[in-house]
């Protein structure tokens, strides 16, 4: 059986111990991608104390999970922590280099997750390539490097590291990609792309996002009443009370929040956090404009001001509930 409390456990002490683990927000994202694929098989590059593992073993019950990890004394750690968490017999850990591991391997995987030496991201993408089914996904974690990589930045510490990053970048060129959106203070001059790459300089790129998602989708929260409920406690029991009335005044009523999205009475899905990223949210309220929504209420997180989801959005009403000492932003 899962154990979620040896889990978060395992969360604290890296923490605590200043151990590189898996940030929230790109688990929360990674979390709906092991949702919606339910894969077979995945490699992990860089296993640590093993708290990312467990949690991809979570959300895909069904996945038998290789990791490798480089250091021997964090190897250890995280077979112990593995088999605490209860996930020992869907998570295989392999001890060594992972650039001389994986070109041993013969499996298949439906999702590869590199995060390990960026300095090897290169190589590891090489091999990544090589290992993912036809249809499969390459997750790779932190490849800006805390921004660095698009920068001048100059540090000798991080400088090759810096360097192949950029080389990675170049190869996500290659393999497909098509428009690179970048933030203020990329020197463009460090990296040569085709005249058929299109590059984008945006002063914040989660703004950058939310903006265009809202244009892409023709801007639908005008084309509804749209309320939206902040702080700390009571915005589901508030934006379900509002939904009632609403829907009693005869109302069509959309809505978005902690347990899950609504359109009209009918549940469109189950939420995995209490304010989609920007894209999704245009994505569901486009979905509500063609469903002749009159009213949306909706649950506006503290991460997702913080985090800029909600830019783009047309707020016709506001509330704010209260502020404790429980508030995570």
């Amino acid at each position: 059986m899962f154990n979620d409390e040896e889990l978060e456990k395992v969360k604290q002490k890296a923490l605590e111990d200043h151990i590189p683990i898996i940030m929230d927000d790109t688990l929360e994202e990674i979390k709906k991608i092991l949702i919606k694929e339910n894969p077979k098989r995945i490699l992990e590059v860089g296993t640590a104390v093993g708290y990312s593992a467990s949690q991809f073993a979570k959300y895909a019950p069904e996945a038998i999970i290789d990791t490798i990890e480089l250091n021997e004394e964090r190897y250890n750690e995280a077979k112990i922590n593995i088999k605490k968490i209860g996930v020992d017999d869907r998570i295989n850990v392999y001890l060594g280099n992972a650039v001389d591991i994986l070109p041993t391997i013969k499996f298949e995987y439906d999702i590869v997750f590199i995060d390990a030496n960026k300095g090897k991201y290169p190589v590891f993408l090489q091999e990544g390539i090589r290992l993912v089914k036809p249809g499969g996904i390459i997750l790779a974690d932190n490849i800006l490097y805390k921004g660095y990589v698009m920068s001048d930045y100059n540090k000798h510490k991080q400088r090759t590291a810096v360097r192949h990053l950029r080389e990675y970048i170049k190869e996500a060129v290659e393999n497909g990609a098509t428009v690179i959106v970048v933030e203020e203070g990329f020197d463009l001059r460090s990296i040569k792309f085709s005249e058929d790459i299109t590059i984008i300089l945006a002063k914040n790129t989660r703004e950058f996002l939310a903006i265009s998602a809202s244009n892409f989708y023709k801007n639908p929260s005008k084309k509804f009443k749209l309320i939206g409920i902040t702080g700390t406690k009571g915005k589901t029991t508030s934006t379900f009370m509002i939904k009632e009335i609403l829907e009693k005044a005869g109302k069509k009523v959309g809505l978005i929040g902690t347990i899950a999205i609504y359109i009209n009475g009918e549940k469109l899905k189950d939420s995995d956090r209490t304010t989609p990223e920007s894209l999704e949210l245009q994505q569901i309220f486009a979905k509500m404009v063609e469903e002749g929504v009159e009213y949306v209420v909706m649950e506006v997180s503290s991460q997702s001001l913080k985090l800029q989801r909600v830019d783009g959005c047309e707020f016709d009403y506001v509330a704010f509930t209260n502020f404790s000492e429980d508030h995570i932003s």
